[in-house]
C-alpha cells in the first residue's frame, strides 16, 4: 500500500455571509429566492442545458421563466453557476445566515444586494464568532 502526502494551495474558504433584513419576512424570502434559483439550475443541469465551467450562452425558457418569478434579472453565466456549488443557507430571526467554502459567491449576494439586505461577510475561519452562526 502506499500512502501519498502533498501540499497544494487550495483551502476551503469557510465563509460566512449574513444578509440583515428589516423583518424576517424578508429574510424568508431571500432564502425562497436562493431555494428557486438552486432548483432552477439544478434542473438546468439535469436537462444538459448547463454544467459546470460550460456554460451555455442562452438562458432557457425555464430558467428565465423562474427569474421572472423571482423577479431577478441581473444574473450572468458565472452567477448562475454559483447556484449549483454547496451552500448552507439558514434563517435567524431577520438574518439569513450563509456558510460555504467557495470564494465565488456573487450571484448570492446580488440576491441579498437586489432584496436590499446590509451584508456582513468574514471568514470563519479567523472571526471570533465564527462558530457561533
Amino acid at each position: 500500500m502506499k500512502i501519498w502526502n502533498g501540499f497544494g494551495t487550495e483551502h476551503s474558504m469557510n465563509l460566512a455571509m449574513v444578509g440583515h433584513f428589516k423583518t424576517e419576512v424578508d429574510a424568508r424570502h431571500a432564502l425562497y429566492v436562493i431555494d428557486r434559483m438552486k432548483e432552477a439550475m439544478a434542473a438546468e443541469e439535469k436537462g444538459g442545458r448547463f454544467s459546470l465551467g460550460n456554460h451555455n450562452r442562452e438562458f432557457s425558457g425555464e430558467l428565465l421563466k423562474v427569474m421572472d418569478e423571482v423577479n431577478m434579472h441581473s444574473f450572468g453565466y458565472n452567477d448562475l453557476e454559483q447556484f449549483l456549488y454547496e451552500v448552507d443557507a439558514t434563517v435567524h430571526g431577520n438574518q439569513l445566515v450563509l456558510a460555504t467554502d467557495e470564494v465565488e459567491v456573487l450571484g448570492y449576494i446580488k440576491v441579498l444586494l437586489h432584496l436590499d439586505a446590509k451584508i456582513e461577510m468574514y471568514s470563519k475561519h479567523v472571526h471570533p464568532h465564527g462558530s457561533d452562526i
